[in-house]
């Protein structure tokens, strides 16, 4: 059996030094997260 690890690092969001636990992402970030969604989604992960 193999095993394969996926690193994904966070999407970019704007700095909010009030906010840090709570902001949400920019444009980009979104943009990105939707494109590493559509990569990974006909993978068998658990």
């Amino acid at each position: 059996m193999k095993t394969y690890i996926y690193f994904v690092r966070h999407a970019i969001s704007p700095l909010s030094l009030e906010n840090e636990r709570t902001r949400g992402l920019s444009e980009q970030g979104r943009k990105d997260s939707e494109r590493v969604a559509e990569i990974l989604k006909d993978e068998d992960y658990k």
